[in-house]
């Protein structure tokens, strides 16, 4: 997953970070133990939620970041490939056989 995207649907990891920095920390320069009151102190009560909702929604902001169903397709593919021990084509290899 690339990177602007992990970054973009991390929110939790977001807010964790706020905490910590709020405490005078980063994820690096905190404690494990830190970092578990950080978590705890940010965790909401879990709330049910319509798993197909949740699962649009969270296609929709892929979408709109570039991670559109086609990359990740490419990218199940790729790992299913490597499972397998198949050779899996570059990102440039792939474009160049586009082409």
């Amino acid at each position: 997953m690339p990177a602007h995207v992990r970054d973009a649907l991390s929110a939790r990891a977001a807010e964790i970070e706020a905490a910590l920095e709020a405490r005078g920390h980063t994820r690096e320069s905190a404690s494990p133990a830190q970092k578990a009151v950080a978590a705890l102190d940010t965790r909401a009560p879990k709330e049910k939620v319509d798993q197909r909702e949740l699962t649009a929604a969270w296609r929709g902001q892929g979408d709109a970041l570039g991670f559109t169903q086609d990359v990740r397709r490419a990218l199940v593919a790729g790992a299913e490939a490597r499972a397998a021990g198949l050779p899996v084509p570059t990102p440039r290899e792939r474009r160049h056989a586009a082409d």
